[in-house]
């Protein structure tokens, strides 16, 4: 009896020590779930915020556009770089896609870049980098060719630019030879930019390059037609000796119908003489004069 009634009071100890902790387990889901509801009510009160707050700035008066500022154009107007910025006055500073502005403004063929920016609140500003031509190219026809050899417009009437014209190559060639093309195009600019440099012969009185893909590059000069052979490479010590046989055809009161300077330290002149043609031939020590 004493063993039973025992036992009786341990299993009765048991079941109420596991009822306590069935108490405990729903205690603790019940804090789990309150932790997570406060959580997810918190990321979404803070949603709440962030949509009114964004809601506001893309709506608020406060943010609208009120000037656009143009600096830069030179060949285009202001109405122009307006009309292909087509940015409304009143839209919404922060919707204004800037990248897209810049891509329409630089499909004219005078802009070389479009730097577009916002200045908060209600500004926009537009710098414009135009395209400079420093030489013609005669394609069948006659493009302007900028300082980085691009070739981005046909000359109109409106366009009375005074720069050497680069002869030599044909459309088709052009298209089938593109590297070729390129680098004697390049060649080119370079020659036109030395020349500017040194002084040697402006570019006023250039006419004409010839681009030759087998025999290089030729210079014509614009008041006597002067042929200066200057072939592929070595151009500036090249330009030094044309520019101290010049100095030396100007003393004599000489004129050259062409000058040679593809033979090193040699430089061959042959002057215009129409009643005895004959030949100068400038050596070493010539060239160093």
């Amino acid at each position: 009896m004493k063993d039973y009634k025992a036992g009786k009071l341990k299993n009765g100890k048991r079941s109420v020590r596991g009822k306590r902790k069935i108490k405990l387990n729903y205690t603790r889901v019940l804090f789990n779930l309150f932790k997570g509801g406060s959580f997810l009510l918190s990321i979404g009160v803070l949603g709440v915020l962030v949509y009114v707050f964004f809601g506001y700035l893309y709506t608020s008066p406060y943010f609208r556009v009120e000037r656009i500022v143009v600096s830069g154009e030179n060949r285009l107007s202001e109405i122009e770089v307006l009309n292909l910025a087509r940015i409304d006055k009143g839209s919404n500073i922060l919707e204004i896609d800037l990248r897209r502005v810049s891509d329409r403004i630089e499909q004219h063929p005078w802009v070389q870049k479009a730097f577009v920016k916002r200045e908060l609140p209600q500004r926009i500003v537009i710098d414009v980098m135009e395209r400079v031509p420093v030489a013609m190219i005669n394609l069948d026809r006659l493009y302007l060719v900028d300082k980085k050899g691009v070739i981005f417009k046909e000359v109109g009437p409106e366009d009375g630019f005074d720069v050497p014209v680069l002869t030599g190559l044909e459309s088709e060639y052009l298209a089938s030879n593109k590297s070729i093309s390129r680098n004697l195009i390049e060649k080119a600019l370079t020659i036109i930019d030395e020349l500017n440099k040194k002084g040697t012969l402006g570019v006023d009185q250039i006419s004409e390059i010839n681009m030759d893909p087998y025999a290089g590059l030729t210079i014509f000069t614009l008041e006597d037609g002067t042929q200066v052979k200057l072939g592929f490479d070595g151009y500036e010590q090249k330009l030094n000796h044309l520019k101290k046989v010049v100095s030396d055809l100007q003393e004599r009161s000489e004129k050259a119908e062409y000058i040679n300077l593809n033979y090193g330290e040699k430089v061959y002149v042959k002057l215009d003489k129409t009643d005895l043609p004959k030949t100068l031939v400038a050596l070493h020590d010539t060239a160093r004069r």
